[in-house]
């Protein structure tokens, strides 16, 4: 695994988000991803493509949010 994944972070008092990171010293890009469902189903924990962006350089943050 080229990059790290820490989970569950607090941004507000009931809300979460993952981080990807990428393994390498300095600063990367962040591509923020809210996902969509309708407001009926989808969770910051189905990973889509945020592996493989990690791996290639690009940091990752992926929200749960209500609305």
């Amino acid at each position: 695994m080229t990059f790290r994944k820490l989970t569950d972070i607090s941004y507000t008092d009931t809300q979460k988000l993952d981080l990807y990171l990428p393994n390498r010293a300095g600063k990367a890009p962040l591509f923020i991803f809210f996902h969509g469902g309708g407001i009926e189903n989808g969770d910051k924990a189905d990973p889509g493509s945020f592996a493989e962006l990690a791996e290639n350089g690009i940091a990752v943050a992926s929200a749960n949010y209500r609305l």
